[in-house]
């Protein structure tokens, strides 16, 4: 599993609802996919194992938004304005692409206390066979994905039981 903070948040020129002039949210856009990308590239350095930061062919993503303040935020924006965060790390290279045979989104959480807001992102291999089906079957997909690739259904689970706090599964 690859965990990535990306230490900016979307820019508001990226949410759906934004209704400036088209070359500023297009500006936004290159600006917050090139920043996701260099992130990346240099957690990837800084990392203490770079070599298992390889491309990953079918991924489950989970991002969590950090802010430091209590107040309503509209879920969805965040989500309409994750596109140029996706395609950054694709950029980056470390998911293959982001379309559906290749990324399925496994949960996006917001965390009201932070310490330091930002983006967080957690990148999961799959079992590269499976394929990514109906609805009604994703949480198995996801339960035997963890369990065979990964191997983290054990101890020393790398998502510290977050895989139960998205899906309410018990083992």
């Amino acid at each position: 599993m690859i965990k990535v903070f990306i230490p900016q948040l979307p820019p508001k020129a990226l949410s759906p609802n934004f209704r400036g002039h088209w070359a500023v949210r297009a500006r936004a856009v290159k600006e917050y996919r090139e920043f996701v990308r260099l992130t990346c590239l240099d957690a990837k350095v800084v990392s203490s194992s770079p070599e298992e930061w390889k491309i990953i062919e079918k991924a489950i993503l989970y991002i969590t938004f950090r802010f430091r303040q209590r107040r309503g935020r509209d879920v969805d924006n965040y989500i309409g304005s994750s596109t140029p965060l996706i395609n950054g790390l694709v950029d980056a290279g470390l998911i293959k692409a982001d379309d559906f045979e290749h990324l399925h989104i496994g949960g996006i959480e917001m965390d009201y206390q932070a310490k330091n807001e930002g983006v967080e992102i957690s990148i999961l291999g799959c079992i590269p066979e499976l394929k990514i089906s109906p609805r009604s079957e994703v949480l198995n997909f996801i339960v035997e994905s963890c369990r065979k690739h990964n191997d983290c259904w054990n101890k020393e689970c790398p998502l510290e039981h977050d895989c139960r706090r998205f899906y309410d599964y018990k083992i």
